[in-house]
């Protein structure tokens, strides 16, 4: 697979505000890079690439949480590590 290099992204918060997310695009992150979060091992990366695989693109990085073994906490931590960007059509 063609690994998607890490972005910097800035997007706006609240008026006036905003958040820079560093990383990669986790509807095209591969699972080595999908393993570089901490916290997320082997079977956590594959039941991410399944549920992708399934339910097609997230729309949102809070659409993790559907992915069995991804509470409250670990959601905090996988989101200082990417975005989402939905694929345009062509």
């Amino acid at each position: 697979s063609i690994a998607t290099p890490a972005v910097t992204i800035t997007t706006p918060v609240n008026k006036g505000e905003l958040s820079t997310v560093e990383g990669f695009n986790f509807n095209t992150a591969n699972i080595e890079q999908l393993q570089s979060i901490p916290g997320i091992g082997p079977k956590l990366s594959q039941r991410i690439l399944d549920y992708r695989t399934e339910n097609g693109p997230f729309k949102s990085v809070e659409e993790l949480v559907n992915v069995k073994g991804i509470g409250p906490s670990k959601m905090n931590n996988i989101r200082q590590h990417g975005y989402v960007v939905e694929a345009q059509a062509p």
